[in-house]
């Protein structure tokens, strides 16, 4: 069976449940999908930027609170150092009564104050009992400098005693907002840590999901779109080989449906084609042989003068040109051809008026019937203008007939010479015969006219036959 007898199948495949986001895909216009696509990444991206930053601002914040409680814990650590100053210089003023030791104490004491103030925003109940401790011990460490400028040693001592109190109260009390504000930090760091930690498994995670749902889209998109795209190509691979059995897939209300819609139109075009091809090349073989069968040349020429058919008949006329190369020629090329040949009787005239001549005829033949010579043989030559401007022209060799033509001319030469000889062999014995004839034919009338009166009338037709030769010589 022929490739246009097979019957051609179209079969769509019914798609598994789980694909039925593949199907909306495929439904979907090919420049939507890319545009789908586009977006869904747009928005991984935007909502994972968003989440991303969400943390690292969270973590930010945290980092920052960290900083805050360390620069708090190094004030607070500060603090404790400018106190031990302070109290270095008090000492030194209760010893040494020295002036500059009070100076150095009160620029300790305000630096003091100054880190407290900045402790109070965390710590402000343990600032405040710090302040209240550092003012009694800053009196009291006066009180006994003044008492040992008088010589009051009791008194100062028992005061500078009292001031280390406070002084014990103090270191405690620093201590203890040190350690706190460094607990604090120390918690903060590690916080920040896990934060940052959770932070970047959650960039992880994130790049991994939009990987993931990127890698799903694009996966989807290409198979809705390479896919079906693939089998249009094996589709279009089989119709340029011939085979028009190939099942053409329907792929949808896409570019690609519209696609394979296409091909399914230009298979049938195709098949029509072909048989209409194949009508024309069976009526072309029919006519071929037709022509092969026929007795005489035959040679059809297009518009352009050049030869489109010719039988095998015509190219016996013309022994230099072979069959194969005849389509294509021109009429003047088969002419000079010929001419060079040495197969034409020029009859005085030069070869460019003979083909001149020739190709006046051939342009322009309306009927023409003519006779011409191709070497020993008598050629007639009948030729036509076609419908479009093309001529079809047939040769029937007449060299028998011409042969008959010339016996019968020498047959009535001959004729014609006998019957001259005749008529002058009859001419000049008609004298001699005249006399003798005349008495027969007036002797045979006397025997009818005698036989008649005898009633002798079965000598009658033989006597009348005498008399009728006798009339007729």
């Amino acid at each position: 069976m022929s490739a246009l007898e097979q019957t051609p199948h179209e079969v769509e495949a019914i798609p598994a449940p789980s694909k039925s986001l593949g199907r909306r895909l495929a439904s979907l216009p090919i420049a939507a999908r890319v545009a789908a696509l586009t977006a869904a990444g747009l928005i991984s991206l935007i909502v994972s930027s968003i989440l991303l930053t969400q943390a690292l601002y969270r973590s930010a914040d945290r980092t920052a609170d960290t900083k805050a409680l360390f620069d708090l814990a190094a004030t607070a650590a500060a603090a404790h150092v400018t106190f031990g100053e302070l109290r270095y210089w008090l000492t030194d003023l209760s010893v040494s009564l020295l002036m500059n030791s009070q100076r150095n104490a009160e620029k300790a004491r305000e630096r003091l104050l100054d880190q407290l103030d900045g402790l109070s925003k965390s710590s402000p109940d343990a600032v405040r009992e710090i302040r209240v401790e550092i003012d009694d011990y800053v009196k009291r460490a006066l009180e006994a400098a003044d008492s040992y400028t008088q010589d009051n040693r009791i008194i100062g001592n028992a005061l500078l005693a009292e001031a280390r109190t406070h002084s014990t109260n103090v270191d405690a009390a620093l201590n203890k907002l040190v350690e706190q504000v460094s607990a604090e930090a120390e918690a903060a760091r590690n916080e920040a840590v896990r934060l940052a930690q959770k932070t970047a498994t959650t960039a992880a995670i994130l790049v991994v999901i939009v990987l993931l749902i990127g890698s799903l889209l694009t996966i989807l998109v290409l198979r809705s779109i390479v896919g079906p795209l693939r089998r249009l190509n094996r589709v279009i691979g089989e119709l340029t080989q011939g085979r028009y059995d190939i099942e053409i897939p329907i792929e949808g209300g896409d570019e690609l449906g519209a696609m394979s819609r296409t091909l399914r139109l230009f298979r049938a075009g195709a098949i029509e084609k072909k048989r209409l091809e194949d009508e024309a090349e069976q009526q072309r073989r029919t006519i071929a042989a037709a022509l092969e069968a026929i007795s005489d040349g035959f040679v059809l020429f297009d518009p352009q003068d050049r030869v489109i058919l010719a039988n095998s008949k015509f190219c016996e006329f013309f022994p230099d040109h072979a069959r194969a190369s005849l389509p294509g020629q021109s009429f003047q090329e088969i002419l000079e051809q010929r001419l060079a040949g040495g197969q034409v009787d020029l009859a005085g005239a030069s070869p460019e008026e003979w083909i001149a001549q020739r190709l006046h005829i051939h342009k322009d033949p309306a009927g023409f019937v003519g006779e011409d010579r191709f070497g020993d043989r008598w050629v007639r030559v009948s030729r036509r203008k076609t419908p479009d401007g093309g001529a079809v022209a047939v040769y029937t060799d007449i060299t028998e007939l011409k042969q008959r033509q010339d016996e019968l001319e020498r047959a009535k030469s001959r004729a014609e010479s006998t019957n001259e000889a005749k008529s002058r062999f009859v001419a000049s014995v008609s004298h001699e015969l005249r006399t003798p004839l005349n008495a027969i034919i007036g002797y045979s009338e006397m025997l009818i006219e005698d036989a008649s009166d005898q009633h002798m009338v079965e000598f009658v037709p033989e006597l009348e036959k005498i008399a009728a030769a006798g009339r007729h010589l």
